[in-house]
C-alpha cells in the first residue's frame, strides 16, 4: 500500500517587512478634557446652566432635538416667561419636541444643520459638534467668547428668519414661512459662508500641523470627498471605530503620522499659525449649515492641550514598514483595522494535505517548490519560525473509475484457454472412459493396445496440469507460442489416441461380430436341413395316406351309389342315360367307356353297352353331363350329393397337399440361402474401416454408442493488441482517460514504463 508522506521543515520569518500596520502603543482610555473654554465630552449640567441663566430669550439651533433632558429645561424656560426659539432641521426628527414645546415657543424648521448652538440672552452661547439627540459622551463643546457670540447670533437669525421654510405658532400646528419682518440678514463670519467655508478649511488642511477625524468612511471628512482637499504634511489623529479601510489607505497618502484611537472624538484642524477650526460632524455636506467656529487665542492653547492629550494617550501608531522581528507589542494591519496581531518567537503549523498531480512529484518531492505558496508569510500564524508539517498525497484512483476494457480483453483470453484445458480434460476423461469400458472379448482382443496405458494418461495429465496452471497475462509472445504449440500437441496426442482405440474397437467389434454372424449362420444352416427334411417326410407321409384315404371315400361312396342304383334306377333310365350320352359331344365322354359308345348300335350291343356303363364307377359317371342329365331329380339329388361329397374331398386333400409343397420349397430356398451366405463370409476375418459409428451388437456391452473422434485441428488465440501492465498493478478508465493503479512504491519504475506505454497516468487507490 502506498500511504501519504508527512515532511516537516522549518521556515525564517525574522527579516520579513511588516507594510501598513498599527502598532499597539498604549492602553485606549476614554478621551475627557475640561477647560473654561473647550470640553469633551460635553456634560449635562453644562447645558443646565445656560438653560438656567437665560432671562429673556433662549435660542437653539440644531438638526434633531430628542434630548429629553433639554426640553425639560426649555419647559422651565417656557414657565419661567424667557422666550424659546428653535430651529431645526426635518419635523419628524424632532416630533416629541415640537408636540411639547409648539404653541409655547417659537419653533421653526426645514434648516439641515451640522453641530448645534445653545445662547442664553445673546450672553452665554455653546457651539456643540453634533446635534442635541442625547448623545452628549460623543459630543464636544466650545464655549463662545463675546465676538463669537455676535457672529453666531447673526448666523442664527440668518436662519431662522431667512432660511426656515414651517413655523409653528400654535400647538402642532405649522404654516409656511412668510416674508422676514427683518428683511435679507448679512453674514458676518467666512465661515458661516458656504461658498468660502471649503476653501477655508482647504487652507487650514494644507498648513495643518494637527488635526482629528471624527468620522472617515468612504474617503470623505466631514461629509466632503477627500481627494477636493490638498494634502498635508501633518499628524491625523481619527476615531478608528468610524473609520473604513479605503479611506485609511488614503488618508495614509496625505500625511506624516497618523495615529487613532477608539473613543469618541472631536474634529479640530490645527494650522501651521496655529490657528485652530472647531468643526462640527457632516461640515461640508451639501445644503448644510455648519457651526463652524474659528477659535481665538484664548481657547486655541485649551485645544491644543487637548490634541496633545489625544496624540499621548492614542494607542495605535501607524508605521509604514516595520521588520517583523522589531514587532514586539502586538498590532494590527491597516487593512483590517479591528483585529489584533501578536507576534510569537516560535509556531508550529500543519499544512495540511497536498494531492500532486503525478505519481513522479509524490516518489521524488520538491518541497520548496510544492509548499512555496503555503509557506508564505501569512497574518493567521505569526512568528519569527515557523516549523511546517505538510503531508504529501499521490494521485489517487478516481472513485467512479472503472476497469479498462484491455483487462476484459485479456479476462476472455484467460477463459478462452481454460476452456480448452477443460477440452484437454475431457478428451483424456474420453480415453479412461474408452478403455474402462472394454470387457470381455474386446478387452482380451485390445490387450496389446492397452499396454502401457497408464504411463501414457500419467504423461498427458501431467502435461495438462502444467498448461492449466500457466497463465497468458503476464508472458511474452515467444512463450505465448510455445504454449500454444504444446496444446496443440497434447491435443494432437488426445485426438490420436482416441482415434486409434476407436480404430481397434471397432477392429474388434468387426471380428467378434463376423464370429457371432458365422456361428449363427452355421446355426440357420443346421436348422434350414432340419426343416427341409422334416418338410419332405410330411410330404411323403402324406401322399400315401391320401391314396389310401381316397381309395377308401370311392368304395364308400360308390356302394352308396350301388344300393341306391338297385334300389331305384330302373332298365328305362339306363335306356335314356344311353341314348344321351349317345347324343353328347365325344369331348364329354369318359375315357373308360369311349370305345364302348362310339359302336355301332344295335339292340343287340345296347344291352351290352348298359352293362358297360353300369359298370363303370360312380365317381366316373357323375361327372359325365350326359349322364347326369338322364337322371331323374331324386337320382341327380343323390348323385349331386356323392359329388360334392367327393369334391369336399378332394378339395380338402388337395389344399393340403399344395401347403406342405410350399412348406417344403421355402424350407429349400432357406437352406439355398444358408448356404450362399455361409460362401459369402468367407472363411477368415477381413476388417473393414468403418465410416459411420452406428450402435452394434457390443453396444449394450460397451455401454453406448461409440463416441466420435473430435476433429484435428489447430487451437489459436488472437491475443489483444495491447499488453496489460505489470502483475499486481491495474488499469483503469475513467472518463475518457486512463489511470494505472499500482500499490508499492517498487512498482514505481515498471509502473512509469507501462503508463507511458498505455498512454495513462500513474496513480494508486486512496487507503481506506
Amino acid at each position: 500500500m502506498i500511504n501519504p508522506k508527512t515532511e516537516t521543515f522549518t521556515r525564517s520569518f525574522s527579516e520579513y517587512r511588516l507594510e501598513d500596520i498599527l502598532e499597539i502603543i498604549g492602553n485606549d482610555t476614554p478621551l475627557q478634557f475640561t477647560g473654561e473654554h473647550f470640553g469633551f465630552p460635553v456634560q449635562q449640567n453644562g447645558l443646565a446652566k445656560i438653560t438656567a441663566s437665560a432671562q429673556q430669550t433662549l435660542l437653539i439651533a440644531t438638526d434633531k432635538l430628542t434630548d429629553n433632558k433639554l426640553l425639560e429645561y426649555c419647559q422651565a424656560c417656557v414657565a419661567r416667561k424667557v422666550r424659546v426659539y428653535l430651529l431645526l432641521g426635518k419635523p419628524e426628527d424632532s416630533e416629541k419636541a415640537i408636540r411639547l414645546l409648539s404653541g409655547h415657543c417659537l419653533i421653526r424648521t426645514g434648516v439641515k444643520q451640522a453641530g448645534s448652538l445653545l445662547m442664553a440672552d445673546n450672553r452665554q452661547g455653546l457651539v456643540l459638534s453634533r446635534a442635541l439627540d442625547g448623545k452628549l459622551q460623543t459630543t464636544a463643546g466650545l464655549r463662545l467668547v463675546l465676538a463669537q457670540q455676535t457672529d453666531c447670533y447673526h448666523y442664527f437669525c440668518r436662519l431662522f428668519w431667512n432660511k426656515a421654510n414651517q413655523e409653528y405658532l400654535l400647538p402642532n400646528q405649522h404654516r409656511a414661512v412668510k416674508a422676514s419682518p427683518f428683511g435679507e440678514i448679512s453674514i458676518q463670519n467666512e465661515h458661516h459662508d458656504p461658498k468660502l467655508l471649503l476653501k477655508t478649511i482647504q487652507k487650514q488642511w494644507t498648513n495643518s500641523e494637527l488635526a482629528t477625524l471624527s468620522e472617515l468612511r468612504q474617503e470623505k471628512w466631514l461629509g466632503c470627498t477627500l481627494n477636493q482637499l490638498s494634502t498635508t504634511a501633518g499628524q491625523q489623529i481619527i476615531n478608528l471605530n468610524n473609520a473604513d479601510v479605503a479611506s485609511l489607505q488614503t488618508l495614509v497618502k496625505h500625511c506624516t503620522q497618523l495615529v487613532c484611537v477608539e473613543q469618541p472624538l472631536s474634529d479640530m484642524v490645527l494650522s501651521t499659525s496655529d490657528e485652530v477650526l472647531f468643526l462640527p460632524q457632516s461640515t461640508l455636506q451639501p445644503n448644510t449649515a455648519a457651526w463652524v467656529v474659528k477659535l481665538l487665542e484664548e481657547q486655541t492653547s485649551e485645544a491644543k492641550a487637548f490634541l496633545d492629550k489625544v496624540l499621548e494617550q492614542a494607542p495605535l501608531r501607524y508605521q509604514a514598514t516595520c521588520l517583523l522581528q522589531q514587532m514586539v507589542q502586538p498590532f494590527r494591519f491597516l487593512d483590517e483595522p479591528k483585529k489584533v496581531y501578536q507576534r510569537q518567537d516560535w509556531l508550529e503549523h500543519d499544512l495540511g494535505g497536498i494531492y500532486l498531480d503525478g505519481m513522479t512529484s509524490f516518489m521524488n518531492p520538491d518541497i520548496d517548490s510544492l509548499t512555496y505558496d503555503s509557506t508564505q508569510f501569512n497574518r493567521e500564524r505569526i512568528a519569527l519560525e515557523i516549523e511546517f508539517t505538510v503531508t504529501l498525497h499521490p494521485p489517487y484512483l478516481p472513485t467512479e473509475a472503472k476497469l479498462d476494457d484491455l483487462h476484459h480483453q485479456w479476462e476472455q483470453t484467460q477463459q478462452k484457454w481454460a476452456r480448452k484445458i477443460e477440452t484437454l480434460r475431457e478428451l483424456l476423461k474420453n480415453v479412461e472412459e474408452q478403455e474402462q469400458s472394454f470387457q470381455g472379448k474386446v478387452k482380451s482382443l485390445l490387450k496389446g493396445l492397452l499396454t502401457g496405458n497408464l504411463q501414457w494418461k500419467l504423461t498427458r495429465d501431467k502435461q495438462i496440469t502444467e498448461l492449466a496452471q500457466w497463465s497468458p497475462l503476464y508472458a511474452d509472445k515467444v512463450e505465448r507460442q510455445e504454449k500454444l504449440e504444446a496444446i496443440n500437441q497434447v491435443t494432437d496426442n488426445l485426438q490420436r489416441k482416441l482415434g486409434n482405440m476407436q480404430e481397434e474397437l471397432d477392429k474388434a467389434e468387426q471380428h467378434i461380430a463376423w464370429e457371432e454372424q458365422r456361428d449363427d449362420l452355421k446355426k440357420q444352416l443346421g436348422e434350414a436341413q432340419n426343416h427341409r427334411e422334416k418338410c419332405t417326410q410330411e410330404g411323403d407321409k402324406f401322399r400315401e395316406g391320401y391314396k389310401a384315404q381316397e381309395q377308401q371315400k370311392s368304395a364308400e361312396l360308390e356302394a352308396q351309389w350301388q344300393a341306391f342304383v338297385s334300389q331305384t334306377v330302373s332298365e328305362n333310365t339306363w335306356t335314356k342315360i344311353m341314348k344321351l350320352m349317345k347324343s353328347a359331344k365325344q369331348q364329354d365322354w369318359q375315357v373308360q367307356f369311349k370305345d364302348a359308345l362310339t359302336e355301332e348300335e344295335s339292340d343287340k350291343r345296347l344291352k351290352e353297352q348298359m352293362l358297360v356303363l353300369q359298370a363303370q364307377p360312380i365317381l366316373n359317371l357323375i361327372e359325365f353331363k350326359a349322364f347326369f342329365n338322364a337322371l331323374n331329380k331324386d337320382e341327380k339329388k343323390e348323385a349331386k350329393r356323392i359329388k360334392e361329397i367327393l369334391s369336399i374331398f378332394r378339395n380338402s386333400s388337395q389344399t393340403k397337399r399344395e401347403e406342405l409343397d410350399k412348406k417344403l420349397k421355402l424350407a429349400e430356398r432357406k437352406l439355398t440361402d444358408s448356404q450362399q451366405a455361409i460362401e459369402k463370409q468367407g472363411d477368415r476375418f477381413i476388417y473393414v474401416a468403418s465410416t459411420k459409428h452406428e450402435k452394434s451388437s457390443l453396444t449394450g456391452i460397451l455401454g453406448g454408442p461409440k463416441p466420435k473422434t473430435p476433429k484435428s485441428t489447430s487451437f489459436t488465440i488472437e491475443w489483444p493488441k495491447a499488453e496489460l501492465p505489470a502483475s499486481g498493478t491495474e488499469l483503469y478508465r475513467h472518463k475518457n482517460q486512463r489511470w494505472l493503479c499500482i500499490t508499492e512504491e517498487v512498482q514505481f519504475a515498471q509502473g512509469q514504463q507501462d503508463a507511458e506505454r498505455l498512454k495513462a497516468e500513474l496513480c494508486t487507490k486512496k487507503p481506506t
